[in-house]
């Protein structure tokens, strides 16, 4: 069991649940039981404080002791009993302001709060021009693989970030583009999401990234492949 201290370079497999959509009984009964390192909240859209901090007290309430981070998409979204905040930079992104002007909003209220030791920064590479943040961020989607290794130049080597997100939302990506990120970078925590639907899909992309993150699925197909047959919170 992960420490709930515990940041994004310890988690090899995490489920990602957004705030603003419906969380049943036995949907969180199932996140429970399913054997990952950790709990994500985050969305594109829709995330408040709010139904953030209800969906972590939800989880709470469970005694889940994995750790229970957010991924901060809004300046009015930032919520309360989680341990630590994820912040995803879109590298690709043509209108790059837009989350950086929450982000600057959110400190101007927060920073004296904020735990600062528990907060993480992303470089994201948006890779399906189909999904939500690729509309929001406006992000010009990579021609190639050399598109992509640069993106992650620029993320790790010029800002100096220590985790590439390559995020496919909604669609199963190349194998061989974290495999080719992963051995020009091999010292970067890599993160793959993105259309894991199954375990092989999964293992897959374990295979070259470093963490793999369970999104859409939950909401669509439920995780009854990914749990164990007792729960082990």
């Amino acid at each position: 069991m992960r420490d709930a201290e515990d940041g994004m370079d310890s988690w090899e497999r995490l489920i990602k649940l957004d705030p603003e959509r419906e969380h049943k009984e036995a949907m969180l009964d199932q996140v429970c039981k399913a054997q990952v390192d950790a709990l994500v909240l985050g969305g594109t859209w829709g995330v408040t404080a709010r139904n953030a901090t209800d969906l972590a007290l939800a989880l709470r309430a469970r005694k889940v002791r994995r750790p229970i981070w957010q991924e901060v998409s809004s300046e009015c979204g930032i919520a309360f009993g989680v341990d630590g905040y994820l912040f995803p930079i879109v590298l690709n992104a043509l209108d790059v302001d837009v989350l950086t002007r929450n982000y600057v909003r959110s400190l101007r209220s927060y920073r004296a709060v904020i735990p600062w030791n528990r907060c993480e920064a992303i470089g994201y590479i948006v890779m399906n021009d189909a999904c939500a943040v690729a509309k929001r961020s406006r992000a010009e989607i990579p021609r190639d693989l050399e598109d992509v290794l640069a993106y992650a130049a620029y993320g790790t080597r010029l800002c100096g970030m220590k985790t590439l997100y390559l995020e496919y939302s909604g669609k199963f990506g190349d194998a061989r583009v974290p495999q080719e990120v992963k051995r020009a970078f091999p010292h970067i925590h890599l993160v793959y999401g993105g259309g894991i639907e199954s375990l092989e899909q999964l293992n897959c992309m374990k295979r070259f990234a470093d963490t793999v993150v369970v999104g859409n699925a939950l909401y669509e197909k439920g995780l009854s492949w990914l749990n164990a047959s007792t729960c082990t919170m």
